[in-house]
């Protein structure tokens, strides 16, 4: 359905909005109206999930798994907090294909305390950010075609890696997984809300690319 709306809002839009002294291609172009369209179907189908597997983990499984129960028990966690991450450490071993365990493992990376250490908000915050993404980077390497997990890590990275790296991991995932309409309409939704980047013409193309690109992996399949 949400390749029909983009593609529909391609054909509908054909011609619209472009200058006449200054020749054109065919190339179909989006109206203001067939964007609403588009943010409304955004709108109407976001959803939690994730990202790219090609990435470097920060840290090793077992640091990860050792960080989360060892701190869990030492520093004022709550021993349910602490059970939960064991179950949920243990759940990803045994099924490593359980999206929904990886996803709420990265969640529960920020109940995490500190070893004891006192640490400012900042690093806090960075270290938790570490943890994630480490727990979304083990995830995608079981499943690397997983877009849930994709989008999720790529959500994770946002704010953690330079605004450069985002982009480029953005790239990547949709260069290996150019058929996924979650990843196109968040990438839609994620550029409309960016004001400092924002373009009418920007997301036109953006819109026209994620077309372009649906219809070839439909072509494909």
């Amino acid at each position: 359905p949400l390749f029909s709306v983009l593609n529909a809002s391609v054909r509908r839009s054909h011609g619209r909005y472009f200058d006449r002294r200054v020749k054109h291609d065919a190339t179909p172009s989006l109206d203001a109206n067939a964007l609403r369209r588009i943010y409304a179907e955004i709108s109407a189908n976001e959803q939690p999930s994730s990202v790219p597997p090609t990435f470097v983990p920060l840290l090793s499984e077992e640091a990860v798994c050792a960080a989360a129960e060892a701190s869990a028990s030492t520093d004022g966690t709550s021993q349910e907090s602490a059970e939960r991450i064991r179950l949920l450490n243990s759940a990803t071993r045994e099924r490593p294909d359980d999206e929904d365990a990886w996803i709420e493992l990265a969640q529960c990376q920020g109940s995490l305390a500190n070893g004891g250490k006192r640490i400012d908000a900042s690093k806090r915050v960075g270290a938790i950010s570490e943890r994630k993404v480490s727990v979304l980077q083990r995830a995608l390497a079981q499943n690397p075609k997983s877009e849930r997990l994709q989008l999720a890590l790529l959500q994770a990275v946002d704010g953690f890696w330079s605004a450069e790296d985002v982009a480029k991991a953005w790239e990547g995932a949709l260069e290996r997984m150019p058929g996924s309409i979650l990843l196109w309409m968040e990438m839609l939704s994620a550029r409309a809300r960016s004001f400092g980047s924002f373009s009418a013409s920007g997301m036109r193309a953006l819109a026209e690319r994620a077309v372009a690109a649906l219809a070839r992996a439909a072509d494909a399949a």
